[in-house]
């Protein structure tokens, strides 16, 4: 243990550094849109344990059902997300724990998967940082989800012992953990499944097919776990592609380019934006920079591992398969247009179940980076084995370390979420009254992607506050009768707008005013007026918003 206190020291100061476990107490990851999505599903998911039989049908979108599997399933973080919110009894804390949990569990993973490789610390240290500080890490710090990269690591870890020791309990630890990949985002678990399948091929290959029996076995119990996980969730999202109103074409542009992983993409600030190299914007889904003493080391790493290949041991073995793994999920990741019809991603997403649903090619390249880091790792354990001197080899090795930190640290955003008493009222108002479906108006449209997301995500979370299924949405889809509803039901208190309420099944009409989230609503005076016009029975005034009861409304010629 004390040998391990430096690195969970080093650890503990970059997670407090980049992260800034301060900031979750009033704010969630980066902005407003998805990170509240993510903090309404996992809610969701913590609010049906009870009852899992109503898991996917997601107060969102009434009165669609199925609705939950629109994205993410995120069935892990929401059990975590509920601990979190029962210790704490905040949105954002939870939120951010959950966040927090995971960028740790992606070090410790990526840590100890590269000191099995290397043995030694600072290159497991190194490799876990440039891992876990890439760009593409931090620029997906808004996806929540997407921080569950600790998973890949983690999956190499067991796959590994599995095919060195047969054991049946190393299958049944690998089917649990590959479980957990495909019941938390689609992301992860796809670009496992690629690169668990190449690393198995290339063993079986290199071994010449002669693997025991006892390994083939842990090899069914581990797709036989996963399989007995995955299938039940997985058919709500099955059944959700054969929708032609909910078919994700594929996106060339949203493909892997060599300079996605050469060239800095994020912008430094601060003491160390001196040492660090200038940034070009290319988008969230084109950053996969792991650093330049990362991407050095990683080709003196790839340099030795093909130097020795006539006397490899069994770490420089895996090592080859991490390799191996990793320069398929880069050919994956290159889209549809690479090799044209035999394209493996236009294959996968044309043909294998559940590769459908991805339509951004560029998700493969973690495993790519990934490799990337291990392979660093080896040419850092490389290059200390040829020093004179093991405390040179030490000094070297976390002087290293050190420039990497200087290359990739810098602090991840946060933002603000509204909790004041007057955006909460009128939720904690529809928490006292008869269930009933709602819509909350002004309804923002998905055309405009960002204001859709900065309006109808953060309502999301405040109504886990009622609990009452929603007209309104935000999520991965959107429904093809959407707009229709809310062109419809922005004209109210027109008897047009009324009608369509009381069509679709709504109960009650929450009319928003004032600046919400940084976001402005319906202007007060002019909303106070029309309000007043309305039968005084129907209207309750809740803070900086009005609660309607479609019932009490009187009817009129459309």
């Amino acid at each position: 243990m004390r040998r391990r206190a430096p690195v969970v020291a080093l650890f503990a100061a970059v997670v407090a550094y980049v992260h800034r476990p301060w900031a979750m107490t009033s704010r969630l990851p980066r902005n407003t849109g998805d990170p509240s999505f993510v903090t309404f599903t996992m809610a969701w998911v913590s609010h049906s344990l009870g009852h899992p039989g109503r898991l996917f049908d997601a107060p969102i979108f009434f009165p669609h059902h199925n609705t939950l599997a629109y994205s993410d399933p995120l069935l892990p973080l929401g059990a975590l997300w509920g601990v979190g919110h029962w210790i704490s009894g905040n949105w954002t804390v939870a939120t951010g724990m959950v966040a927090l949990a995971m960028v740790v569990a992606n070090l410790a993973a990526t840590y100890a998967l590269a000191k099995r490789l290397t043995g030694r610390a600072d290159a497991a240290a190194l490799a876990a940082l440039a891992f876990a500080l890439s760009d593409f890490a931090l620029a997906q710090w808004g996806h929540i989800q997407m921080q569950a990269l600790g998973f890949l690591p983690l999956g190499f870890l067991l796959l590994f012992r599995l095919l060195e020791r047969g054991r049946w309990s190393d299958g049944l630890l690998l089917g649990l953990v590959q479980g957990a990949m495909a019941m938390t985002t689609a992301s992860i678990a796809l670009a496992w499944a690629v690169a668990a399948v190449a690393a198995v091929a290339a063993h079986v290959i290199i071994r010449r097919f002669r693997l025991g029996r006892e390994v083939w076995k842990a090899l069914a119990i581990a797709a036989l776990v996963s399989a007995a996980l995955v299938v039940p969730a997985a058919l709500p999202y099955t059944n959700l592609q054969r929708d032609p109103n909910f078919t994700r074409p594929l996106e060339p542009l949203a493909s892997f380019r060599w300079r996605d992983l050469v060239s800095p993409t994020r912008t430094r600030q601060g003491p160390l934006a001196a040492l660090q190299l200038p940034a070009t914007r290319r988008g969230v889904e084109h950053e996969a920079f792991p650093g330049l003493t990362a991407l050095a080391l990683g080709t003196v790493g790839l340099g030795a591992l093909v130097l020795t290949r006539r006397r490899r041991t069994g770490r420089e073995h895996e090592l080859v398969l991490v390799a191996i793994a990793g320069a398929v999920c880069l050919l994956t990741a290159m889209g549809p247009d690479i090799l044209g019809p035999v394209s493996p991603y236009r294959l996968l997403h044309d043909d294998v179940p559940g590769f459908a649903g991805l339509r951004v090619a560029t998700r493969f390249t973690i495993v790519t980076i990934l490799a990337v880091a291990l392979l660093a790792a080896s040419g850092l354990a490389w290059l200390a084995a040829r020093l004179p001197r093991p405390q040179l080899a030490r000094t070297v090795g976390w002087a290293a370390v050190t420039v990497l930190l200087l290359e990739l640290a810098m602090p991840v955003r946060w933002r603000h979420l509204d909790t004041d008493p007057a955006t909460l009222a009128v939720y904690r108002e529809l928490a006292t009254r008869a269930p009933g479906p709602v819509a909350e108006l002004p309804m923002a449209s998905f055309v405009d992607g960002s204001t859709w997301s900065d309006v109808e995500a953060p309502r999301q979370v405040y109504s886990t506050l009622d609990w009452h299924p929603r007209v309104n949405g935000y999520s991965g889809f959107v429904t093809p009768d959407y707009y229709e509803k809310l062109t419809a039901l922005n004209r109210f208190p027109e008897p047009c707008a009324i009608d369509e309420a009381r069509a679709i099944g709504v109960r009650w009409i929450v009319v928003h005013t004032g600046v919400v989230d940084r976001i402005r609503q319906y202007d007060a005076l002019e909303t106070g007026r029309v309000m007043a016009g309305l039968p005084k029975d129907a209207v309750t005034r809740a803070g900086r918003s009005y609660l309607v009861d479609v019932t009490k409304l009187p009817s009129a010629p459309c």
